[in-house]
């Protein structure tokens, strides 16, 4: 059986994209998604284009009521804490992250996986009231049946990152790229509130997981198990480049790096290893209205 789908290419899955690593129960056909990976997003949640993928967790979840030919295996090729990710406009008035109650804030659509977990933390650690927020968002969700909550300012096309220069918007999350004039990080030393995060939670964000089309897992049942071998492998492929001394890539380089602060295994997989961070997204997706209930892992995965 050729199973079609869409993968980013990391380090731990370079092993698979080049087909140093093969499968076994099943053969992969990869689709190349321009400009990025997001883009097969869109096409999974609301066309159903690849056997299986990356996806989103919250573009996931953004769906749960609404399509229901998607289930997903605990591989998680995308984690990443959002602490960098938050600017403020500087003459805004936002000393402390509390300061954005009741202010309006930029971020591409409202259930972007990163910004999901941005305001889950300033919720629990910083006591922000999420829906005393305005959430100014210039693009459709992935999920085609989404219905946003009342505090959600959809303005299609929207200049976003222009809108947090001149002021218009507070701030701006997951948007900006390098200086912008007036605009600032909100933390000022976001390593530090990283490390603070983890070390009090033990939770590193995870943004992606791999979907697949349910009704093949119901048709075979070893599916599942055979994807998770399979991202396992490509993995233990990057993990033995860590251990063998060799020169690392930038981007191999930059992974073993946080394992200073995570420990040895840099992307962990698998619902016990990522327990408190599941956890915690499903109750963000929840107390966010993403999802109508509070849903469990055992609700979510294969």
């Amino acid at each position: 059986m050729a199973l079609s789908a869409a993968l980013n290419n990391y380090p731990y899955t370079a092993a698979l994209l080049d087909h140093s690593v093969e499968p076994h129960g099943f053969e992969v056909d990869y689709v190349t998604v321009e400009p990025n990976i997001v883009a097969a997003f869109r096409r999974m949640m609301r066309g159903l284009e690849f056997d299986f993928c990356e996806l989103g967790v919250t573009s996931y979840l953004a769906g749960w009521d609404y399509q229901k030919d998607i289930t997903a295996v605990p591989i998680f090729p995308s984690c990443g804490f959002p602490f960098r990710a938050m600017h403020v406009n500087t003459a805004a008035g936002i000393e402390s992250p509390k300061d954005l109650n009741g202010k309006r804030i930029a971020c591409r659509t409202y259930t972007v996986t990163a910004v999901v977990w941005a305001r889950g933390i300033l919720s629990d650690h910083y006591g922000v009231d999420l829906d005393s927020i305005t959430w100014v968002i210039n693009d459709e969700e992935h999920s085609g049946g989404f219905v946003w909550p009342d505090n959600v300012d959809y303005q299609k096309g929207a200049d976003l990152v222009g809108m947090v220069s001149s002021g218009e918007v507070a701030a701006g999350f997951g948007l900006v790229r390098g200086e912008v004039e007036n605009v600032r990080p909100l933390f000022d030393d976001p390593a530090a509130a990283e490390s603070e995060w983890y070390t009090s939670t033990k939770i590193f964000p995870i943004n992606h997981a791999i979907a697949l089309k349910a009704s093949l897992a119901e048709a075979d049942t070893a599916l599942a198990k055979n994807l998770v071998d399979y991202f396992e492998a490509g993995k233990a492929v990057f993990m033995d480049r860590l251990a063998s001394g060799v020169e690392l890539t930038p981007a191999e380089a930059a992974l073993a790096e946080t394992r200073t602060l995570l420990g040895p295994d840099p992307i962990p997989y698998g619902i016990e290893a990522t327990r408190p961070s599941l956890d915690a997204l499903l109750r963000y997706s929840h107390e966010q209205h993403i999802t109508k209930d509070l849903l469990t892992t055992d609700d979510i995965f294969v």
